[in-house]
């Protein structure tokens, strides 16, 4: 029970000095989520002010990348795409080692067209993160869809 109360303490505390920025992450990411046109306002607006609040902070720009491709209709569907890709390099540029967004930026890289650049990323997040499985994984799932796509290529007669 006092180890509990120990960490329930911690966290408050470490809430206040954080000025809340915590918890007003875990809400745009709830808003995000919704269909309300009215949620993700809200959500894009706490993105907004965490960006500014938090310069180092690189978990605000990931959610950023995500309401951008939130925002995309067919038509503008592109320039988003670039947009969140943009947004996504800022974090890996800030923060190396982040895995979550050296894996986002390879599938929105991929979903681009890029999958030379996707290749790219992994394989410098493997030099910043030797042991990450789940970029391991990707890369393998990547390097099997590419055999895979080439191997049709060449059955089909249209490879070289």
């Amino acid at each position: 029970r006092d180890k509990m109360i120990g960490a329930l303490r911690s966290a408050i505390q470490l809430e206040q000095e954080t000025s809340g920025w915590i918890g007003r992450l875990r809400l745009a990411r709830v808003l995000l989520s919704s269909k309300d046109p009215k949620d993700l306002d809200q959500a894009r607006d706490l993105i907004r002010l965490l960006l500014e609040q938090q310069k180092g902070n690189t978990e605000a720009p990931m959610l950023k990348a995500q309401s951008i491709l939130v925002d995309s209709t067919p038509e503008n569907r592109i320039d988003k795409l670039a947009d969140a890709i943009e947004t996504v390099k800022k974090v890996c540029t800030l923060a190396p080692g982040h895995e979550g967004a050296r894996l986002q930026l390879a599938v929105l890289l991929l979903n681009s067209g890029q999958p030379s650049a996707a290749e790219t990323v992994l394989d410098e997040g493997l030099k910043t993160i030797p042991r990450s499985i789940s970029i391991r994984l990707r890369k393998a799932e990547m390097l099997v869809r590419r055999n895979a796509d080439s191997s049709r290529m060449t059955r089909s007669g249209t490879g070289a």
